[in-house]
């Protein structure tokens, strides 16, 4: 039942927003709200938006569901050696309402233990992130992106538990050598921009909620409008192969690329080329020298 949710759910959100994207070429002005935010958004006074910086509860449901599961891999994994295997049995049936059996493949907990970590190193550096880096602004989404955020790392969570496979101590070494090398640039460009929105220079471009933006520069900003994106994109790809290619985190991946690809970064990039006459003709959307 869990494993046909977490199918449904990611075929759902790979489709939906690609749909109404290519819907928004026809009937834009209906269909802008739900597909933009931050500096792209045009003004609303619709009652459906919330604040931006909303997205730090999104992190906190998240990292705290993980954490639940992380602990009871642990407890799953010490009851193992001590021949307690009921005991985390129970802790994995209550909480994802599976066998465990069905969960750890061969009995081996350490299936799914890799990726479920380093998805709580993720969780907790964005909580960071979003606490003491980023520079929140007036910025508003509609309540519909809280809504599935907030079921995201959830259904990530278990979609890591219910399929995760055995792979080799190749992928599972080259899988944790991308997370990190991924996470430490993103980390880097959420700090330029951070940076950027304190310093209101004369080079800041003021939108019309009153918001400031200026020119980003130095690390992925060199070669693409959204580096953040695009290393998401390959933290994610690395959970993927640290699950041992499970087909959930596969579908995951696939959301990511398309929902970065032609719902996120396209509005930030024209948006860039459109207010800075000086912006670099030669950075690229999202992926490095390709788009």
């Amino acid at each position: 039942m869990l494993n046909s949710l977490a199918t449904l759910f990611w075929i759902t959100a790979i489709i939906i927003p690609f749909s109404l994207k290519l819907l928004s070429l026809y009937i834009p002005s209906h269909l802008d709200i739900f597909l933009t935010w931050g500096k792209s958004q045009k003004s609303s006074d619709s009652i459906f938006l919330v604040p931006h910086r909303y997205f730090t509860f999104f992190y906190i449901t998240g990292l705290s569901f993980n954490s639940l599961i992380l602990m009871t891999s642990s407890e799953y994994l010490l009851a193992a050696l001590q021949n307690l295997d009921t005991l985390a049995d129970n802790m994995v049936r209550c909480l994802t309402g599976c066998d465990v059996s069905s969960v750890h493949l061969d009995g081996n907990p350490m299936v799914c233990y890799l990726p479920l970590v380093l998805l709580q190193v993720q969780l907790v550096r964005r909580l960071y992130e979003s606490w003491f880096v980023t520079q929140h602004d007036t910025a508003q989404m509609h309540i519909l992106h809280l809504l599935f955020a907030l079921l995201y790392y959830p259904c990530l969570t278990v979609s890591i538990i219910l399929t995760a496979k055995p792979s080799l101590i190749f992928y599972q070494i080259a899988a944790t050598v991308l997370f990190i090398y991924a996470s430490f640039h993103q980390y880097n460009c959420h700090q330029i921009l951070a940076l950027l929105r304190s310093k209101k220079n004369n080079g800041s471009i003021v939108n019309v909620n009153g918001n400031v933006y200026g020119l980003p520069s130095g690390d992925w900003f060199e070669l693409v409008s959204s580096p953040h994106y695009f290393a998401e994109i390959l933290i994610y790809l690395a959970l993927f192969v640290s699950s041992g290619f499970s087909f959930h985190l596969g579908l995951n991946s696939v959301y990511q690329i398309v929902n970065f690809s032609f719902i996120c970064t396209p509005p930030t990039h024209y948006w860039y080329l459109t207010v800075f006459k000086d912006y670099p003709k030669n950075r690229k959307i999202l992926i490095p020298f390709i788009y």
